[in-house]
């Protein structure tokens, strides 16, 4: 009887030591350089109130990825969202400004994003090499014909090294 407990202990220890191994590799392999959301306002997200996004300087050199993170709510009234994203890199002070549009429902008005009352969008918006040192300054405004936008809750930016 004693046996069959220690054996069962020591096969609960060994799966455990397993589960913990697994859990630490696949916390090492996030690439996640920054990831960050801006609240949009409450009342609804005007066309000139642009968001900004200051990404720290690069610890290293290589290939970055950029997404856009959307979370919209039932009140946003569109199928789809056009964003402007305009990123500035220092010190070099290059701009590129991409303008990028977004399915956030079908033609029945069901939400596309993952969630149930809040919904989660991600959408790649370049790669791009960054010398170490490097920084960048992002904002992001809506292009929509709309003044005010009901329904956007956040905004976010998404960094990860490949």
């Amino acid at each position: 009887m004693n046996t069959k407990k220690t054996k069962r202990n020591s096969r609960l220890s060994a799966l455990i030591a397993v589960i913990g191994i697994i859990m630490s590799l696949s916390a090492c392999g996030d690439n996640r350089v920054y990831d960050h959301y801006e609240h949009a306002t409450v009342g609804g997200w005007e066309k000139n109130d642009a968001l900004a996004f200051d990404l720290p300087a690069l610890e290293e050199s290589g290939r970055y990825t950029l997404s856009l993170g959307i979370r919209t709510n039932d009140a946003y009234p569109f199928q789809n969202l056009s964003l402007v994203v305009e990123q500035t890199s220092f010190p070099s002070k290059k701009t590129a400004v991409d303008v990028v549009n977004c399915d956030i429902a079908n033609h029945n008005g069901r939400m596309l994003g993952n969630g149930i009352t809040l919904y989660q969008y991600s959408i790649p918006i370049r790669k791009k090499f960054h010398m170490r040192g490097d920084s960048l300054h992002i904002t992001v405004r809506h292009n929509m014909k709309r003044e005010i936008l009901p329904g956007i809750v956040d905004i976010g930016i998404k960094m990860d090294r490949e």
